[in-house]
């Protein structure tokens, strides 16, 4: 019933064009019938909608990814696999300039952008602390830091990432958001209220200067990373406190 299930995806997404559990679950099905570019045409006007998402950012990359792979772009080639020597020749100059210059974000970022596509975990691990040690973290890097760790499923990681975001930028509604959400991931519940206490207070802020911009609220009602949550009853009032009158 692949129609009928597509029909109550858009329902969904029209609905609520911020929930990440149905923008996911339709991108999925999307995938599961080879519509690539129609799942990242739809991640797209996602990431407008919610410019900070660093989920979104990370599913579009991904996508970008597997069209290649199966060669759906225009005129696009899956590329052949990296030749492990000349793949570590573009490392060393990296490497050498990073030692030097270790404090410098943009290296970091590049440099574990490397190692993630070598798949040299341990060695991009070890720039992302190097990045998140920082005694000035760059906001751009701490995002980056807490996307990878995210996608090597270090979620203890991604809460330091999130958390030293939040020191260099602390007004960041989604940066609260999204701590929020690990800490629900955690069962860190009275953390999790409070930085989605935050979060919201910030988000309700900037709607009232920008009205187009995205209300944080409607995230929280319909976000799994929650569910663990929902039965909190500071959780309840929260969301009750910030509800549309």
């Amino acid at each position: 019933m692949i129609k009928e299930a597509e029909f109550a995806f858009k329902q969904a997404y029209a609905f609520c064009p911020y929930s990440p559990e149905a923008l996911f679950r339709y991108i999925n099905l999307l995938l599961s019938t080879a519509r690539v570019d129609d799942a990242l045409l739809l991640a797209t006007t996602s990431q407008k909608l919610d410019p900070f998402n660093g989920q979104i950012e990370n599913l579009i990359f991904e996508l970008k990814g597997i069209r290649l792979r199966q060669g759906t772009g225009a005129g696009a080639i899956a590329p052949p696999p990296p030749d492990p020597a000349a793949l570590q020749a573009q490392l060393a100059p990296l490497e050498q300039r990073f030692k030097t210059d270790s404090n410098n974000s943009q290296l970091g970022i590049q440099l574990a952008s490397a190692y993630f596509q070598s798949q040299q975990n341990d060695k991009l691990i070890g720039v992302l602390e190097q990045i998140l040690a920082n005694p000035q973290p760059d906001p751009g890097a701490c995002t980056f830091a807490a996307n990878m760790y995210a996608q090597l499923g270090q979620i203890t990681k991604v809460e330091q990432a999130l958390q030293a975001l939040l020191k260099a930028n602390p007004n960041n509604p989604e940066g609260h958001y999204d701590l929020a959400a690990v800490q629900a991931l955690q069962n860190k519940s009275p953390e999790a209220v409070n930085a989605l206490r935050v979060a919201l207070q910030q988000s309700a802020q900037r709607l009232t200067k920008d009205p187009k911009a995205a209300n944080l609220y409607s995230n929280a009602v319909g976000d799994a990373r929650f569910a663990a949550l929902r039965a909190h009853p500071d959780f309840a009032k929260l969301l009750d406190s910030f509800k549309p009158k």
